[in-house]
């Protein structure tokens, strides 16, 4: 299937990368806006 899922595969290889990349990304929107990381 060429667009299912790869969380499986992709945590197999690497495991608990997907995880990590989630809560990253959800640390940076917790006041729902994305923060950018540049310095103004």
């Amino acid at each position: 299937m060429r667009n299912h899922s790869r969380f499986a595969e992709i945590d197999a290889r690497f495991p608990g990368l997907v995880v990590a990349i989630i809560n990253a990304y959800a640390a940076d929107i917790v006041d729902g806006l994305p923060v950018s990381r540049e310095e103004p």
